[in-house]
């Protein structure tokens, strides 16, 4: 529990730090997540057998399973993400794992593929908060008794609380703006509200700049970059040179369209029946027309 309060700690004044060096965003967001996982392995800990105290947090390696002194001695190495989701799942211990499996997708490119100076943080931060009160007001709090306020201090807290607010209020700003757009169907505002994010520096925060749908142009408050749909939802020319073409032809608007979630189209909101064989359909409509 010590280390996990102190490596939540070093995260927050990192991320204050950040401000004058951006070159300390990397250890923010890598402290503070370890400080995350440090939490649940204290509560895999607890949850342990008195036989086996270390069973839990045991990386599973196939050599030392069916051992004597499997879950006895402290282990080498401990459960990652992944593991921990597992355990977690068998334990019916109940956390965001759609979050977290996010959140250690966007650490783990933060700390191999971007330049730290360039990429927002805050929305990091704040997953990283959200995962953190969750869980210890679920099942950290029921054994010490401690608030989280009092557990990290309460300078610490409230760093956290005001990047929370911070993130908050620009993330409402950004909806309202695209209150402006008449999108074909609301399903669509709320996707595009939900899921976008600049591919250049990570924000979420996306502000609606100009155009009518499908046509719009996005910009990114962070880095001000001027931005297509396609782009914020990542599904570019890159995505489909990468081997995923969520393309194909639409029935509605004729387009070579983009579907999200697999059955509706990004341009004009229609959604597929599942029930329906569209392929066939459009092959024997071929013959018809041949055949007039």
């Amino acid at each position: 529990m010590e280390n996990a309060k102190h490596s939540i700690q070093l995260g927050v004044e990192d991320c204050i730090l950040s401000q004058d060096n951006p070159k300390r965003k990397t250890s923010a967001v890598r402290n503070i997540f370890a400080g995350l996982l440090l939490l649940y392995k204290y509560k895999l800990l607890m949850d342990s057998p008195v036989n086996q105290p270390y069973l839990y947090i045991y990386q599973i390696n196939h050599n030392i399973f069916y051992t004597e002194t499997f879950g006895v001695e402290r282990p080498k190495k401990t459960v990652d993400v992944t593991g921990i989701k597992d355990v977690f799942r068998f334990l019916k211990i109940n956390i965001n794992t759609d979050l977290l499996m996010c959140l250690n997708r966007t650490r783990n490119n933060l700390e191999h593929f971007y330049h730290t100076e360039q990429v927002d943080i805050l929305k990091l931060i704040v997953d990283s908060f959200y995962l953190i009160k969750k869980f210890y007001e679920g099942y950290i709090y029921p054994i010490n008794n401690l608030d989280l306020n009092n557990f990290l201090g309460q300078e610490i807290y409230q760093v956290l609380l005001e990047n929370e607010q911070i993130y908050t209020e620009k993330r409402e700003e950004c909806s309202k703006s695209l209150e402006c757009v008449e999108f074909p169907e609301e399903y669509l505002r709320n996707f595009l509200t939900d899921k976008m994010q600049c591919p250049y520096c990570l924000s979420s925060l996306i502000k609606y700049q100009s155009g009518e749908y499908p046509d719009i142009v996005l910009s990114c408050i962070y880095c001000n970059h001027h931005l297509s749909k396609e782009e914020v939802l990542g599904l570019t020319h890159q995505t489909v040179k990468d081997g995923e073409d969520f393309r194909r032809e639409c029935m509605e608007c004729g387009g070579y369209s983009i579907f999200i979630d697999g059955c509706v189209c990004l341009d004009c909101g229609f959604e597929m029946d599942s029930n329906r064989d569209y392929e066939r359909e459009q092959y024997l409509q071929y013959l018809l027309e041949k055949a007039d």
